[in-house]
Formats: C-alpha cells, sequence, structure tokens
C-alpha cells in the first residue's frame, strides 16, 4: 500500500518463518495476506509435496490451518497457487472476525464502531453476489458452480491476478476465464480493499479511511 500499511503490520516479535519468506515478494497480494495472518499468529504452515489430482496446484485445510502446494509446480503456477490458497486462509479469519462482531452486537445492542464498523460494512458489500452471472458458464457445469462458489471466486480472482503471465491460451481461458479478464480484476480489487480494511481494524488508533469509497453503480463503503 501506497502508505506502508503492511509494513507497519509486520509482527516484530515473530517475523515471517523461513519457509515463507522465501515465496513471498513484497507488495503482492499474497505476502500482504500472510503480512495479516502472522501479525494475529494465524499464518498457516507451508508445505510442499506432490499432488496426484490432476489439475489440483494447491491446497488449504482450516481444520490443520496448514497451505499446501504441489512441488514441481513451475514458478508462476506456484505464484498463482500461492495467491489462490491463502486467500482462503484469510477470507476464514476476516469471516471469524465478522461473526465476532455480530455476536457482539447481539448481545449488548452496541454497533461496531471506527475501523470495525468500517470493515463490516465494506464485507457486506463485496460479498459476492454470483447470482449476476448466469451468462458466464464453463463447458462443465458442475466446476462451473465449483468456480463461482462465494468461496472459491475471490480466491481464484486474486490467485489469476498475481500470475505474471500476460497471456493466456484458449483451454487456459475456459479453465479459468470465461466471465472475462473484469470479472476477476474487479473482484481481486475488493479483495484488495477487504485486505486494506482488515489490516487498519489490527491497528488501534486508526482512524475510518477518508475520502471513502464510493461504488460507481450507486453503492459507497463507509
Amino acid at each position: 500500500m501506497a502508505d506502508g500499511l503492511f509494513e507497519q503490520l509486520k509482527n516484530t516479535s515473530s517475523p515471517l518463518p523461513q519457509e515463507w519468506q522465501k515465496v513471498l515478494t513484497p507488495g503482492t497480494a499474497q505476502y500482504e495476506a500472510a503480512i495479516l495472518l502472522n501479525k494475529q499468529g494465524k499464518l498457516p504452515k507451508l508445505t510442499f509435496t506432490s499432488i496426484p489430482e490432476a489439475g489440483v496446484n494447491g491446497t488449504y485445510s482450516k481444520d490443520r490451518n496448514e497451505v499446501t502446494l504441489d512441488k514441481f509446480l513451475t514458478k508462476n503456477d506456484q505464484t498463482n497457487a500461492l495467491a489462490h490458497e491463502i486467500t482462503h486462509t484469510l477470507s476464514h479469519v476476516m469471516k471469524d472476525k465478522v461473526w465476532a462482531m455480530r455476536d457482539q452486537y447481539e448481545k449488548t445492542n452496541k454497533p461496531a464502531t471506527g475501523m470495525d464498523a468500517q470493515f463490516l460494512d465494506a464485507y457486506r458489500k463485496l460479498d459476492p453476489d454470483l447470482t449476476k452471472l448466469k451468462g458466464f458458464q464453463y463447458p462443465s457445469k458442475e466446476y462451473n458452480d465449483y468456480r463461482y462458489s462465494n468461496t472459491e471466486a475471490p480466491a481464484f480472482a486474486v490467485g489469476r491476478m498475481e500470475d505474471p503471465r500476460t497471456t493466456i491460451t484458449r483451454q487456459d481461458y475456459w479453465n479459468n476465464s470465461p466471465a472475462g479478464g473484469h470479472f476477476d480484476a474487479t473482484m481481486a480489487q475488493e479483495q484488495a480493499i477487504l485486505r486494506d480494511l482488515y489490516g487498519r481494524t489490527q491497528q488501534p488508533q486508526q482512524q475510518p479511511t477518508a475520502p471513502w469509497y464510493k461504488d460507481p453503480f450507486g453503492f459507497s463503503i463507509k
């Protein structure tokens, strides 16, 4: 970020583990996610192994809090897969925070304030409404339902936007982006907004950001 937010959020008492430092580049989505997770002691274990299932480059286990990547991936595929899987990790952590704030409101009838309120508002407004994507279909309905599920769509988007390759084959297009590049780019930007706001909730004295974000279609994120 321009204001150095994620550098400020580094956990100085517990730096990123060496295995993570080797695969992260400052300024990337996966770097920002790792900083946020490490700040709270929730950075997953990172392992490399052979994944025999075709088309699967990586996995994330919430129960084990572990990201696993195929050890035979090219550097480009590893970049894509790592961004994808750590987006899953951070999504679970952000969701836990949202539910905790909602539970607190039900118990006390006191709404969230400051950055917590801004993050909660953004999380609600950016929760993907995938019913709008009926015109975009993969050849496989089963894969289409998976790719555009609420959990997978944001992770695929961030992974695709972090992939350093600038051209793709027709087969890659059908495997990854039948909705067009604008869909992944837009959703990846929304995830960047959430990472930024979530990071600001980790700074006790942080005030809501200004100017406030306004959606060009009329909605606003306060």
